[in-house]
């Protein structure tokens, strides 16, 4: 188990969220908790973060969640809003 996801299962509806996201995308919690660099994995992630940012926590909280710096969350969530515009 991943330190992250470790944090997340500390959670309850924290889990919960990413749980609905990881089952829609037929992926396991440890893809997107993991480092893995696979697109499935990478765009599961940034599905999470874009919802946590729109829940109101802040760049720097969901990035401590997962061990990464905010300008990474940063610039995922904008490019996941960019392409849920487009889409």
């Amino acid at each position: 188990m991943t330190p992250t996801e470790r944090r997340i299962r500390a959670r309850p509806r924290l889990l919960a969220l990413v749980r609905k996201i990881v089952e829609a995308r037929m992926l396991c919690l440890d893809d997107v908790c993991g480092r893995h660099r696979g697109p499935a994995a990478v765009a599961g992630r940034h599905e999470c973060w874009w919802h946590l940012r729109s829940m109101g926590w802040s760049y720097p909280e969901i990035g401590r969640l997962w061990g990464v710096h905010h300008t990474t969350v940063m610039e995922a969530v904008k490019g996941w809003t960019e392409v849920d515009d487009d889409g």
